[in-house]
C-alpha cells in the first residue's frame, strides 16, 4: 500500500501533493524561524533542530538551534542563535518545538546563548549571553581564521600578515613582497607601493594600531594620543611600535619602510592573529602582547619543534612507532 502510494504521489494527478512541492508552496509564507529550516529540509538537510535531556521522565536540559537567511551569499540558511533552557531543578513540564502555521512554536522558557554572524560560510562574530563578542577575520581562500578579536565588533577590527590574497578589512592597491626576515610569514609589504587605510571606524572610539617595521623609526599616524607611538622590540632588523588614536572615521598608513603583521582593534579589546602554510598547518601565532610563537614541521607534516620571537626553541615533538601483532 505504501508503494501505491508513493508511485500515486510521483506519477499520477496528485503529484502537486509531493513532500518537495509542499516545502516549495509553505516557503513563502513562512516566517524569519521557519523559512531557512524549511530550505534546510528541501536540501536533504535534517540537522538537528532541537535536543532535550530527560531522567526519569522529567527534563535537564533542552537547547534549540535558530537558523537564519545569509546575505553573503544570498538565501542560505545558517544557525543564528543558540537558544537553552538552563534548569535548577528537573522539570516535568517541556513544550517540544513544533510548526504552528507559517512559524516554528517553542517552550517559553529557552534563553538565548550564543548569537552568529556568519559570511561565506564562516562565523564573522559570535555574541554569548555575557555580551563579550569575539569576531573574526579569514583568509587563505577564505579556509583559515588569521585573526581573533575578543570585545570588538567585525566592522572596528583590520588585520593583514600580507601572506594570502585577503586584505583583512584594509584596503590597498600594492602587492606584497617577500622577505624572508619577516616576523610572520614571509612576506611584508613596501609601504611605497601605495597606502594601506581603513575606513567605517567610529569617531568616538580609541583604537590601537600595532606594525612591525623593517627601521627604526614610527610612522606618522594621525590622530595618535600623547605618550604614543610605543617602541617594543628590535628582532632581525624589525621593530614593533604601537599607537593610540582617537577622533578618526578613517585612518591612513603611510611611509617608506616595509611593514608586516598591521593590525587595528578598539583599546578595550584583544586581537590575536596567525599565519599558515598552506596544507601543513599554523605556522606563527601573535598572542595579545604581540609575543610570536613559530611552529615547524616535519617531512610528513606532523608537528615537529616550537620556537618563542628570539627564536629559542621552547618544545620539541618526537613521534616513535612500535610494531603491533594484529593477528
Amino acid at each position: 500500500m505504501q508503494f501505491i502510494r508513493y508511485r500515486r504521489r510521483s506519477y499520477a494527478a496528485d503529484s502537486a501533493n509531493l513532500l518537495s512541492n509542499c516545502y516549495l508552496a509553505a516557503l513563502p509564507t513562512a516566517d524569519t524561524l521557519l523559512k531557512p529550516i524549511l530550505r534546510l529540509q528541501n536540501m536533504f538537510d535534517n540537522t538537528p533542530i532541537e535536543t532535550s535531556n530527560w531522567k526519569d521522565l522529567n527534563l535537564l536540559h533542552a537547547s534549540f538551534t535558530r537558523y537564519d537567511t545569509s546575505s553573503s551569499p544570498i538565501g542560505y540558511a545558517y544557525p543564528g542563535r543558540t537558544k537553552l533552557i538552563n534548569l535548577q531543578a528537573p522539570s516535568s513540564s517541556f513544550s517540544p518545538a513544533v510548526v504552528s502555521g507559517n512559524t516554528i512554536a517553542k517552550d517559553s522558557r529557552y534563553l538565548d546563548e550564543s548569537i552568529y554572524s556568519f559570511s561565506n560560510g564562516n562565523p564573522l562574530a559570535v555574541t554569548p549571553h555575557s555580551g563579550v563578542t569575539k569576531a573574526y577575520i579569514w583568509d587563505y581562500l577564505n579556509k583559515e581564521p588569521v585573526a581573533k578579536v575578543t570585545n570588538a565588533a567585525q566592522s572596528d577590527i583590520a588585520f593583514t600578515s600580507f601572506e594570502a590574497t585577503g586584505l583583512g578589512n584594509w584596503t590597498f592597491a600594492g602587492s606584497p613582497v617577500t622577505d624572508t626576515t619577516a616576523p610572520t610569514g614571509s612576506k611584508c609589504y613596501y609601504l611605497p607601493n601605495g597606502n594601506i587605510t581603513k575606513s567605517g571606524l567610529s569617531s568616538g572610539t580609541a583604537y590601537i594600531i600595532s606594525y612591525w617595521i623593517k627601521g627604526s623609526t614610527a610612522l606618522s599616524i594621525s590622530g595618535t594620543q600623547s605618550g604614543y607611538p610605543v617602541q617594543g622590540k628590535t628582532i632581525n632588523g624589525w621593530t614593533y611600535f604601537e599607537h593610540k588614536v582617537t577622533g578618526l572615521t578613517s585612518v591612513t598608513i603611510s611611509g617608506s619602510y616595509n611593514i608586516d603583521e598591521l593590525r587595528l582593534y578598539p583599546s578595550t579589546a584583544q586581537m590575536t592573529t596567525y599565519t599558515y602554510a598552506p596544507l601543513v598547518g599554523m605556522t606563527t601565532e601573535c598572542d595579545v602582547d604581540n609575543r610570536i610563537t613559530y611552529y615547524f614541521y616535519d617531512w610528513l607534516g606532523r608537528l615537529a619543534y616550537v620556537k618563542d620571537q628570539d627564536k629559542n626553541v621552547i618544545k620539541t615533538i618526537n613521534y616513535h612507532y612500535a610494531n603491533t601483532n594484529l593477528y
